[in-house]
């Protein structure tokens, strides 16, 4: 859930409407309520997380927030997440939230080597993020683990391997995040970047695939296997997304949409008799269509059912079921190749 929607940064591919909203005392109690009663009920430990805009402007509200959840529930019952730009560091808020909470993992975005990098994940006044948020790895990865989402588009597929001797030369030895690669989307109208910057789902797999190999080469881990994923935000009953107001939806790329509001959270017990609730959370993918009989079900389940649902536009270059099972046996390959590798570098270590 973002805190607020405001960020100190101004890329233009964000899909995110900057609205100058911060959340209030009486929606902070609301969620906390209803963490409350979901955790009376399950016993289990509440995963939360943290964007925005950019979560960490508000982060000592985050922490007040958990210092007080913590409280009723017991410390270590909530894990978080945060997606953050990664310029902002506030050691004192995140001493007491670590105090408190499991925090997982920090997501941060780099868009490629610093000249590429700094010409679109910018601050506000123009100027580059790149040496901030290298500066900054190394203080979040004392808290928690480090995932880089590394954005790729038609124009930095070939200077990737800069970016990755840099990480290696700059971020001290122990420090390797994961990494994974995305495609850059126009999912709605606040996204401004060029549409010649966006690679189709199939040349996308293949450049996947190659900047995997090159990652590997320089020691960063790339997971490239299909994870099977019983339900996102969008299919689970009760998993909100949860805006600055307090508006819920169940899916991240609909905040700011009125017709996808479900209710509030300060009202959360009408939200399961909401009919745009009962409506995306019935939605079955598999009623129209031969998963069942698929070998593997439940790896894609369908695609992204907000899509499916026509809730979301579709993609331009739509993806059939056959060109998804060719890229998941791609994939698959790839990983059972690089491990035999591996296997094989340990091996004739051991032997010497």
């Amino acid at each position: 859930m973002p805190p607020t929607l405001l960020c100190n940064c101004a890329c233009d591919y964000c899909y995110q409407d900057k609205t100058p909203i911060t959340m209030k005392p009486e929606v902070y109690d609301a969620i906390r309520e209803l963490i409350l009663s979901s955790h009376e009920l399950t016993q289990k430990e509440i995963p939360v997380a943290w964007y925005g805009g950019e979560p960490f402007l508000c982060l000592h509200d985050i922490a007040a927030f958990t210092r007080d959840t913590a409280s009723m529930i017991g410390n270590g019952k909530l894990h978080y997440t945060f997606v953050t730009n990664g310029t902002l560091f506030d050691a004192v808020a995140l001493d007491s939230i670590r105090k408190r909470a499991i925090i997982k993992s920090f997501q941060v975005s780099l868009d490629g080597p610093k000249h590429y990098h700094d010409k679109l994940r910018i601050y506000r006044n123009g100027k580059g993020t790149y040496d901030d948020i290298m500066a900054n790895l190394p203080n979040l990865a004392e808290y928690g683990n480090i995932v880089l989402r590394v954005n790729v588009d038609t124009h930095n597929q070939g200077i990737m391997d800069n970016l990755f001797t840099d990480l290696k030369a700059t971020l001290p030895p122990d420090l390797r995040p994961s990494i994974y690669f995305a495609n850059i989307q126009r999912c709605n109208a606040n996204v401004q970047s060029d549409p010649e910057r966006y690679i189709g789902p199939i040349r996308f797999i293949e450049s996947k695939l190659k900047l995997s190999r090159m990652a590997a080469r320089h020691g960063f881990t790339v997971e490239n296997l299909p994870q099977c994923n019983m339900g996102c935000t969008y299919s689970t009953q009760n998993a909100f997304v949860i805006d600055p107001l307090g508006n819920c939806y169940k899916c991240w790329d609909f905040i700011g949409n009125p017709s996808f509001i479900i209710g509030n959270v300060q009202n959360y017990e009408d939200i399961y008799q909401d009919a745009e609730y009962l409506r995306e959370l019935q939605f079955n993918p598999f009623e129209s269509q031969n998963c069942p009989q698929c070998n593997m079900l439940p790896l894609c389940k369908s695609g992204c059912p907000a899509i499916m649902n026509s809730d979301l536009p579709q993609p331009q270059e739509h993806l059939s079921c056959r060109e998804i099972q060719l890229i998941y046996k791609k994939c698959i390959k790839q990983h059972i190749k690089f491990h035999d590798i591996e296997t094989q570098e340990v091996s004739h270590e051991n032997i010497s």
